[in-house]
């Protein structure tokens, strides 16, 4: 602590400070192509540019790991916490453009509130290394205010096991459109909510329900490196997809499957209209007879026979949880009559729908 005080200049430690944590990208390739590999003379470039970019105030810096490079920066204590807030996001921004239009260089930059004491900045830069993995799932994002990620480890743990839900569910599909856009709509909600969930334990998720997935499947050999062996999350998904890909519909297949979906989700909203296969096969835009082949085949019965049966197990359900007269439930259950509601109940039950009324009486 003595070391920073004299290299901010301030032994008496008053002023506010500014943690700034500067994280190169490859870093090791970094260094070889501009020094052939000797990180002394590269630290000396960097330096430079900093002391380029910040030379209206003291700093002193330091490179706690490899690649990785905190800046302390002196502010004095008359200034506002808005001014330094904003003056060190404008700063950021410069050092961010210089490194990647200047030198080429990628980073994530994080930056903290002001500190009012040296001692605090321990604490801040251990907020900071839980922060950093995050720039895996937002590769475009490369500037972060620390206090903007609430570092929850219970809330990330809570997505995780719901993540791991709904991808068992989507690999279930073996629809690759579907379990694709489960692994998206993760992220998004990572990046949203602002969760700082580690890429290997969001990679190990993944492996964990793909194994699973994959474990009826003999001579299946599979392998996914830790989150952290990939750049950003878009490489750890083009792995799984080529993983998956084998084992998942063929992309006729998944057309299938989604026509399929958006029919059935059809059927369940306009059951109790007067519908047909011709009235469905025009709001998908599909030829009536490749729906009706293509129905049987996903489905495993005739569209004519789900109908009615979607339709018996809604009447069902009216006669179990109403006062309608069964007049009336035929009627909302979308068949035309009330002879030809208790002929389909019958046929279907074994019963007609005053007998299973009095039954569960």
């Amino acid at each position: 602590m003595e070391r920073l005080r004299t290299q901010l200049g301030f032994e008496d430690a008053k002023g506010r400070y500014v943690l700034l944590e500067i994280a190169v990208a490859d870093y090791g390739a970094v260094v070889h192509r501009y020094t052939g590999s000797n990180i002394v003379r590269f630290s000396q470039i960097f330096e430079g540019v900093l002391n380029e970019l910040l030379e209206a105030h003291s700093f002193f810096y330091t490179e706690p790991q490899e690649g990785v490079f905190l800046v302390f920066l002196r502010f004095s204590q008359q200034d506002s916490f808005q001014s330094i807030l904003s003056h060190t996001q404008t700063l950021a921004a410069q050092i961010d453009s210089s490194f990647r239009h200047l030198l080429d260089i990628r980073s994530t930059i994080i930056y903290s509130l002001p500190l009012l004491f040296l001692r605090e900045a321990r604490a801040c830069y251990r907020l900071m290394e839980l922060l950093r993995p995050h720039a895996f799932f937002r590769p475009n994002n490369d500037i972060y205010f620390l206090q903007d990620y609430p570092l929850d480890a219970s809330a990330c743990d809570a997505f995780l096991a719901e993540f791991e839900a709904l991808l068992t569910e989507r690999l279930a599909s073996r629809n690759l459109l579907e379990i694709e856009g489960c692994y998206d709509d993760a992220v998004r909600r990572i990046v949203e909510q602002r969760l700082c969930t580690d890429p290997t334990a969001f990679a190990r998720s993944c492996e964990r329900c793909i194994s699973a997935f994959l474990a009826d499947r003999a001579n299946t050999k599979h392998a996914l490196p830790a989150g952290a062996y990939y750049q950003n999350y878009v490489a750890l998904k083009v792995a799984l997809l080529n993983i998956l890909r084998p084992h998942c519909l063929s992309n006729e297949d998944q057309d299938k499957n989604l026509l399929i979906k958006r029919a059935l989700l059809l059927i369940q909203q306009h059951y109790s209209e007067d519908i047909g296969l011709e009235w469905l096969a025009a709001r998908l835009w599909v030829n009536a007879s490749y729906l009706s082949r293509v129905f049987s085949q996903e489905v495993g019965q005739p569209f004519t026979v789900y109908l009615n049966n979607y339709r018996i197990k809604q009447a069902k359900r009216l006669i179990l949880t109403s006062n309608l007269k069964l007049c009336e439930v035929a009627e909302q259950a979308g068949f035309s009559s009330s002879i030809v509601f208790s002929r389909s109940f019958k046929k279907v039950t074994g019963e007609t729908p005053s007998e299973f009324r009095n039954r569960s009486l």
